[in-house]
């Protein structure tokens, strides 16, 4: 028996679908797969990789130098190339191939960036890179930036004062480096230089109203390409890059064409999986090099615009391949569904159909799944549209009912929403039902309570006559004194600031005057120790970190903070540098990765954001999105960039609020960005409810609000409406 008619016999190619097998077998230059949540991708993909591995093996022997060579894998996150690492390297094994599976560790298998690092380190001398170069994480290059923009403002202003003088009565110096921060941000995800970029000027009438004149918008294009080349000159001087340049570095490694074509000499295959979440510059890497592609991901799972990926990609992959008059190309489809019952199925099939979700756009999944009853869940799909009871209160009760009648523990149960802290109520109620809850997740780090609190310390520590902070800190969860005692503590603050009068005041509440004096005895010994401690030791002591009772998440987060203000203090900074480095995450929205503290206890109910599920599966399902009912706000960003094509020049557009206004003047080209922008994550915000309905295994339970008048519990509402009315119009028929 061949090494091949083993891998066929085998439990990694034997069990193949149709589908699947069609996939796995294609040998065509351009192969586009359509899968479809919990079709099985992973192991098709997997499949495919044996079968050209063994193909080659077979060809030219066991012991060839490198056998994994001749393929490169592209996955979108770190944990999902190890996943295909260790389902290839047990395939080998119990085939007997031990000598191959000891290789593994060579095989071209990692994410996009991974890739580009490679690539970049063994041609490095050839750029002029250094082969030893670091990559920064988000924070230190956050870090880093700031430096580089204050550099550059002193350098430009010993070159052009007047210059700088003339766009800084425009913008503040802190509006003047988010909009540098946006337009180098913004110009990398698309790959195009800052010098390129194409801007357009506000109105006359906007200009007599105090709108930037095209002089300052010149120079705030010229600034921002300063800064960059500081930041470029920053990171050179210290033997690193950022993720961007890991992108931009390599594609011009990749422009070499000797070099492109050694890689596409020697990868006979490129394999991309989640494709959805790519972009055009990602994409346009891999075909200089790409000899016969094999791409798999789903329009209706991109769900991380916000990291740069742009749908759009993905779906003009499947139309072309879809031409007929292309015969090197095919387009496939993955849709048979083998996680989730048929009436989860069938009813997530029928709702995103409906026009005010996907529509059209929606593909059906087929049940794959053996038809089984489960016990305690006759009613596999649960709706309800928040009329009678709160959204949280009907969780819990459901929740609670499955739990009690023993048909599945809490560890197999899981509420997923779309911020974090829409699961604060919910864990509340599930508490009052008697169940443990803990929240898990990545997103909405810095509006976390404890982290609130942390930062209302900090503000306090820099300046305790500032009311304002002093107030934060008592109505945070480290002061949680009343508004009672807040009134009675201002009325005696009538001729001096509130920290002054704290000393003095008597409270009529006595639980309001012990938190009142335990905060001040907070601040006066932080106040004391700074400059002598580290700041990290500060706030773990105003947290008892070490306190059992603290919340495994509050405490994750916290020591987070404290190990990002050790490293901000190893570079020199302080407390200041640590609070204006948390303003900045949060004017940019910049998302911070919160650690994620998973519990496999039994006893455990799991909240967690839908980015955070991304991948998973569960036994239970309750979909939260009742909370999410309010539309895209006015973006806060004062700069943006747009395209329409890619062949096209990118412009720069501006918003800016004069004086006095009360709105803010966008140029033509920020009211198309904001417009786009508006646009895209309305239809991605379904994207993320398909991706959260079709993690559900045996329920699917669901709320909305019947009576949203916006966001995405109002598509979902209609939509429902939408269902119900058809049904009728059937049943009459």
């Amino acid at each position: 028996m061949t090494l091949l008619d083993k891998l066929y016999a085998s439990e990694f190619y034997a069990p193949l679908n149709v589908e699947q097998r069609q996939a796995a077998d294609s040998d065509q230059h351009t192969i586009v797969i359509s899968a479809g949540a919990g079709t099985g991708k992973t192991k098709t993909l997997v499949a495919r990789y044996l079968r050209l591995l063994l193909e080659r093996v077979q060809r030219e022997g066991e012991h060839l130098p490198r056998p994994f060579d001749h393929l490169l894998a592209i996955t979108y996150t770190n944990a999902a190339a190890a996943e295909m690492r260790e389902r290839i390297d047990h395939a080998l094994r119990e085939l007997g191939l031990l000598s191959l599976a000891r290789q593994i560790d060579g095989a071209w298998i990692s994410t996009i960036h991974g890739f580009c690092e490679r690539v970049i380190r063994r041609h490095a001398l050839t750029v002029g890179a250094d082969p030893y170069f670091s990559v920064l994480d988000d924070d230190r290059s956050v870090l880093l930036r700031r430096q580089s923009f204050d550099e550059a403002l002193a350098a430009y202003y010993h070159r052009d004062s007047a210059r700088l003088l003339h766009l800084l009565s425009f913008y503040s110096q802190r509006q003047l480096r988010e909009a540098c921060f946006t337009i180098a941000d913004e110009a990398a995800k698309i790959g195009v230089n800052i010098d390129d970029l194409q801007p357009d000027d506000f109105s006359s009438d906007a200009c007599k109203k105090g709108c930037p004149d095209t002089a300052a918008i010149s120079s705030l294009l010229d600034f921002a390409g300063a800064f960059q080349r500081h930041y470029a000159a920053l990171k050179q001087q210290r033997g690193s890059c950022d993720f961007h340049d890991l992108l931009l570095q390599c594609r011009e490694v990749l422009k070499i064409g000797q070099i492109a074509g050694y890689y596409r000499d020697q990868f006979t295959e490129v394999m991309l999986d989640e494709a959805q979440d790519a972009n055009a510059l990602q994409l346009s890497l891999l075909e200089r090099i790409a000899s016969r592609t094999f791409i798999v991901g789903d329009f209706k799972q991109s769900i991380y615009r916000f990291q740069g990926a742009d749908v759009g990609v993905f779906s003009g992959l499947v139309e072309r391949a879809q031409d007929p008059a292309d015969e090197t190309s095919s387009a496939q489809a993955l849709m048979r569904n083998y996680r989730s019952r048929r009436e989860i199925l069938d009813y997530v099939n029928e709702l995103f159909a409906t026009p005010d979700l996907l529509g059209e756009l929606a593909e059906e999944l087929a049940a794959g799944r053996k038809s089984e009853r489960v016990s305690g869940a006759d009613a596999p799909v649960r709706v309800d549209g928040g009329q009678d009871v709160l959204e949280a209160d009907w969780i819990a009760g459901e929740i609670a009912a499955l739990v009690e009648a023993g048909c599945y523990q809490p560890s197999g149960i899981v509420v997923l929403v779309a911020k974090r802290t829409y699961g604060v109520p919910i864990a509340d109620a599930l508490k009052a039902k008697g169940l443990v809850a803990r929240i898990i997740g990545t997103d909405d780090f810095l509006s976390q309570p404890h982290i609130r609190a942390a930062r209302a310390l900090l503000e306090a520590l820099r300046n305790p006559s500032d009311d304002a902070a002093f107030l934060a800190l008592l109505l945070s969860d480290l002061g949680q004194v009343s508004d009672q005692g807040l009134y009675e503590l201002a009325c005696a603050a009538d001729e001096c600031c509130l920290w002054e009068a704290a000393g003095d005041v008597a409270l009529s509440d006595m639980t309001d005057a012990e938190n009142l004096r335990r905060v001040c005895t907070l601040l006066s010994v932080a106040f004391a120790r700074l400059g002598a401690a580290p700041l990290s030791a500060i706030i773990a002591d105003a947290f008892d970190l070490d306190d059992p009772a603290t919340p495994p998440q509050a405490r994750a987060d916290l020591r987070w903070l404290c190990r990002l203000a050790d490293e901000l203090q190893r570079d020199g900074g302080g407390l200041v540098d640590l609070i204006t480095w948390l303003d900045e995450k949060e004017t940019a929205k910049g998302r911070i990765e919160s650690p994620v503290v998973a519990d496999d206890a039994s006893d455990v109910v799991r909240i967690m954001t839908i980015h955070a599920s991304k991948g998973l599966q569960f036994p239970v399902v309750a979909v939260a999105c009742a909370q999410d009912k309010s539309n895209k706000k006015a973006p806060s960003e004062n700069a943006f960039i747009y395209r329409n094509e890619i062949d096209e020049p990118a412009c720069l557009g501006l918003k800016h609020k004069p004086p006095g206004a009360s709105d803010a003047v966008c140029t033509p080209t920020a009211d198309l960005a904001i417009a786009k922008d508006k646009t895209a994550e309305e239809r991605e915000k379904v994207r993320q409810l398909y991706v959260a309905c079709t993690r559900a295994e045996d329920v699917l339970l669901l709320s909305y609000q019947a009576d949203a008048k916006a966001g995405v519990t109002a598509k979902v509402a209609h939509a429902i409406e939408t269902l119900g009315t058809l049904e009728k119009e059937g049943e009459q028929r």
